[in-house]
């Protein structure tokens, strides 16, 4: 089976993202993984294979749109870190609601923006059992300086 469009709530705002279940099942549930997007919130371009490879090798994948991006629900274009882990943490919770994921071992991955999303949800929500990340910011303040002049 392919991937699946599907829909969870975070903070009242409809978010939308993609399952991609497990190829190798290993019993009735599985373990799986929230990917986490960077800053430029392009699931399509940024997690290309990334959830395909963990579902071929036994886990599911949820890839999302945080709140405001993409084609979720939200004040359009915001980004503000502490929601984007809310929304995170709240993606741990769908997860735990489908009866094909073993709810104990829940993981996070995240690149870039979403590598620190993702580091802080799980700091914040011990559900999460282990975290992957690439190229991550340690100071997100000092990057987005770097990254646009302060009047834009």
């Amino acid at each position: 089976m392919d991937k699946q469009e599907v829909y969870f709530y975070s903070a009242g705002h409809k978010l939308k993202g993609f399952w991609y279940p497990p190829k190798k099942k290993h019993g009735p549930k599985s373990p799986a993984v929230v990917c986490c997007h960077g800053f430029s919130a392009m699931i399509e371009l940024q997690m290309v294979g990334i959830p395909e490879k963990l579902s071929e090798a036994g886990y599911g994948a949820l890839a999302f749109y945080c709140r405001g991006l993409g084609e979720s629900e939200g004040p359009r274009g915001r980004v503000l870190p502490m929601e984007q882990v809310e929304d995170v943490r709240n993606a741990l919770t769908y997860l735990q609601t489908r009866d094909d994921v073993d709810a104990d071992r829940l993981g996070l991955f995240g690149s870039a923006w979403g590598c620190s999303i993702a580091v802080s949800a799980a700091a914040a929500d011990k559900r999460a059992k282990c975290v992957v990340g690439t190229v991550g910011i340690g100071d997100v303040e000092r990057w987005l300086k770097s990254e646009r002049p302060r009047w834009d």
